[in-house]
């Protein structure tokens, strides 16, 4: 679930990548019908008593219960992610950790790009895209050396 999310984030203004999200959307949901049915309900948002319940059942060493079990999980988990301030407080650990490397001249990667374009699709202020862009022209500017 967190993947598919982050894939739709990625994806915006971009068809190829839009498209390849809505594939990988109905392949979940088909993945999902296969496992789930009406006597193992599927919850959108199941609560951790749920989750509990499912984990007995997949301790019977069922592969399909171990499989309605991982997938119940991750979405607990991404749902999780959304509570208190865990999600802000990352985003500015983030941006300061990216802002300091610009500031003392340390070498830009590939993953801070990522980090960066992750941070300025999240929250897309005017703090997020101008770091965004610093980091951009610094990672094609070393990449023309």
């Amino acid at each position: 679930m967190s993947k598919l999310a982050e894939m739709k984030l990625m994806a915006r203004g971009n068809p190829r990548k839009i498209a390849e999200y809505n594939l990988k959307e109905r392949e979940y949901y088909d993945f999902i019908k296969q496992y789930f049915d009406d006597e193992h309900k599927f919850v959108d948002s199941p609560n951790e008593f749920y989750i509990k319940e499912v984990e007995e059942k997949a301790k019977s060493g069922d592969e399909m219960d171990v499989m309605r079990y991982k997938i119940l999980k991750d979405r607990f988990d991404y749902y999780q992610s959304f509570k208190g301030s865990k999600r802000i407080d990352n985003a500015r650990e983030i941006r300061s950790k990216l802002q300091a490397k610009l500031q003392n001249g340390d070498k830009i990667t590939k993953d801070d790009l990522t980090a960066a374009e992750k941070l300025a699709r999240t929250y897309p202020g005017p703090d997020s895209l101008v770091l965004y862009s610093r980091i951009k022209r610094e990672i094609d500017s070393a990449d023309a050396e």
